[in-house]
């Protein structure tokens, strides 16, 4: 793939953001068709570059994402004068709960395994190791 340069990739963004329609990096990658790190690149040295105002990208707002722990992906729009970032929410114990709560969940055989191989002793051994081969956990 030919190198693609950071003003390319920011007229594009920028073309893709005029109609006004917040966007994450990942969309933003997935409709223009190039690398992740390209496009945040070109975003995030404009917004150096040119700040919130004109010819730079403002954040309008956050959203929470699965499979990042959690974090909050900015929602990117085209920046104009008087435009301002949002504040980046706090999200509070209830959200870190839950998170931790769907991981629990999501992973309760290797937990239990290493839980009963760390005290020595195994309880019906032959199901938790069935179990820790469908989550690929190298005994």
């Amino acid at each position: 793939m030919p190198r693609v340069y950071k003003s390319v990739v920011r007229d594009a963004v920028n073309a893709l953001l005029a109609d006004g329609e917040p966007r994450t990096i990942a969309q933003i990658t997935d409709e223009l068709g190039l690398k992740q790190h390209s496009v945040s690149s070109a975003v995030i040295h404009a917004r150096k570059k040119y700040g919130s105002g004109t010819g730079g990208f403002v954040i309008v707002n956050y959203s929470l994402q699965r499979g990042n722990g959690g974090r909050e992906a900015p929602l990117y729009l085209r920046g104009f004068d008087g435009l301002f970032d949002a504040p980046r929410p706090a999200f509070g114990i209830k959200t870190i709960r839950a998170a931790k709560l769907r991981y629990a969940k999501k992973m309760r055989v290797v937990i239990n395994g290493k839980t009963t191989k760390s005290r020595g002793k195994t309880q019906n051994h032959w199901l938790q190791i069935l179990g820790m081969r469908q989550h690929n956990y190298q005994l």
